[in-house]
């Protein structure tokens, strides 16, 4: 019988777990408030300061709370699995794989934690990767039994090997190779072969996006699914059957440096005659206003890191997922159902 020192494995990922819960319900009750104070019949100055000081200041504290969850509970996480790799080694089993490969988890019923169903939640996780190589893939058992892939891409700097450089942007861009690129696709296909026919999503912020469409475009793994967050669009961006949702907010001006994602002003994506445009598995949705993220600066100069640039602000993109997650257009709800698709159980997570 293997020995076990120190925690008890499964009360780590049960608190685990209760933390990831908590998460995503402070997440919902600050989506729900933020909807809720932007009703007609409340005006005046006192409606528009609490509005303000509600978006500038307790909307992000409760965002931040609840990443803190978050990442409390990735913590956890890999206590338990230290702890379950010490035992199993004091039990003389030794611990299959090398490298920090994939883990055959069905043999061991292991449940890391629910899969992110909405933007705001694959946003979280994106930005949850300091530290990291750039890239991060959890694969999912959902409630129908299908094993499903989720590959999220980081942006320009995300890694210290400097795969991720600025100069990879263009290089992309134009179509040709990148370090960046290559890294991921070679994760992706150790992935996809480990776990046969499953179905992939990739996520990617900035270039994490552009490398994302990359893959899709080049066709070689089941991707069904691209959400970028901050990207440029790349030519001929359609990706024949892949649903696609992209974030893009009006304070950032990246999704623009490829001449598509024109800026269409700071107009508030609570507004029915915001920008968003939808054809065929293509949904863009694009908000924000200078209360929310992204005065000039981020619109005149996209690349410099600052607090008025939405494009480095994690708040403004987070703020911008709870919009589209909330929006009841039917654009955005069947890109909405395309996240849902990869529900469930994380039962592999390799970062």
């Amino acid at each position: 019988m293997a020995t076990m020192h120190g925690a008890d494995v499964a009360q780590l990922r049960q608190l685990a777990a209760q933390f990831d819960a908590k998460a995503q319900a402070l997440d919902a009750n600050r989506m729900t408030v933020g909807n809720a104070i932007q009703v007609s019949a409340w005006v005046g100055p006192v409606a528009v300061r609490f509005r303000h000081t509600w978006e500038s200041d307790y909307s992000r504290k409760l965002h931040d709370a609840a990443s803190r969850l978050r990442d409390a509970a990735t913590s956890l996480r890999a206590n338990a699995d230290d702890q379950e790799r010490t035992s199993a080694v004091d039990a003389g089993g030794g611990v299959g794989g090398s490298g920090g490969g994939f883990v055959d988890h069905d043999a061991e019923h292991k449940e890391l934690g629910p899969a992110p169903t909405s933007t705001a939640g694959i946003y979280h996780t994106l930005h949850g990767m300091d530290g990291t190589d750039g890239v991060r893939i959890q694969v999912v058992r959902g409630d129908d039994g299908q094993e499903r892939i989720i590959v999220y891409i980081n942006g320009t700097g995300a890694d210290s090997d400097g795969r991720f450089s600025l100069g990879a942007n263009l290089t992309l861009m134009a179509g040709g190779e990148t370090q960046s690129l290559a890294h991921v696709r070679e994760l992706l296909r150790d992935a996809a072969a480990a776990h046969p026919g499953a179905e992939v999503m990739l996520a990617g912020y900035s270039q994490g996006g552009i490398v994302a469409q990359r893959l899709a475009q080049e066709g070689d793994f089941n991707v069904s699914t691209v959400v970028t967050f901050g990207s440029p669009r790349l030519p001929d961006s359609r990706l024949g059957d892949v649903d696609v949702v992209r974030l893009e907010h009006n304070g950032d001006g990246i999704p623009s440096t490829d001449g598509e994602g024109a800026l269409t002003g700071l107009v508030d994506a609570t507004n029915a005659a915001n920008a968003q445009r939808a054809g065929g598995s293509d949904v863009v949705f694009r908000g924000g206003n200078f209360f929310q993220g992204g005065g000039q600066l981020g619109s005149v100069a996209p690349f410099i890191p600052g607090n008025d640039n939405a494009h480095f602000d994690q708040g403004d993109y987070s703020w911008l997922s709870d919009q589209f997650d909330s929006s009841t257009r039917s654009v955005d709800v069947r890109g909405q159902n395309a996240l849902r698709r990869f529900g469930g159980v994380v039962v592999d997570d390799k970062q």
